[in-house]
């Protein structure tokens, strides 16, 4: 075993609280809901422009609404892979209870393990949480989204659906086609760009709009 284990930096997994001056904006807070369905989400713009304020609205957000976010901070002194994966399994930690045990075991112990194993031992503890997993999919991409919802199904068990940017005939169809190809349950559409849009999904009402849709054109 090492002699000193290396100590985690509590501050570093809490999200900053809004400052004084901030400002919704619940246009890119939709944006950030629709980049949670996807496996990595970048976000960019020059040193100032408000990133971290940004991002951390949208985490105390989707916090309030009942959902399970983590927040890591870190710089160039993390940089290396043992101590990144250390705070990951912390951050984790803040949302997902006790995960990680047979991350830490391997991080603590003086064993040869690469980054690689350590990821890949990491993963296999998240995929064993009994959580249900819900599948976010932007109706936008079109018939790319199957093949995309049948990739995550495969590697996680996916749970149900939940379908955004759901504002035209063409997209219904694209969410039929997945649960007639799947059988797998929608939990949530969005159809618009503010929270509010997005909406419980009822079967019968998603068939009258777009039946009506059809017959307007």
């Amino acid at each position: 075993m090492h002699s000193e284990t290396p100590q985690v930096i509590g501050t570093l997994l809490a999200v900053p609280p809004a400052p004084p001056w901030f400002v919704e904006r619940d246009a890119l807070a939709g944006v950030l809901d629709t980049a949670a369905g996807s496996r990595l989400c970048f976000v960019r713009a020059p040193a100032g422009y408000g990133k971290t304020t940004l991002v951390a609205d949208w985490a105390r957000r989707a916090r309030a609404a009942g959902g399970r976010v983590s927040w890591l901070s870190l710089g160039e002194l993390h940089d290396d892979p043992r101590t990144l994966l250390r705070y990951v399994v912390a951050a984790l930690r803040t949302s997902w209870g006790p995960i990680g045990e047979a991350t830490l075991t391997l991080l603590n112990t003086n064993l040869p393990v690469g980054p690689s194993s350590l990821v890949t031992t990491l993963v296999n503890e998240m995929a064993a949480l009994s959580e249900a997993t819900w599948l976010v999919l932007d109706a936008g991409i079109g018939q790319n989204s199957i093949s995309q919802a049948k990739l995550f199904h495969e590697a996680l068990g996916v749970d149900g659906l939940i379908m955004t940017k759901l504002d035209g005939t063409s997209k219904g169809g694209v969410l039929l086609n997945i649960t007639d190809t799947m059988g797998l349950p929608v939990k949530y559409i969005g159809v618009g760009e503010s929270p509010d849009d997005l909406q419980p999904f009822n079967a019968s009402d998603f068939v009258d709009a777009l039946l009506s849709r059809d017959s307007e054109n």
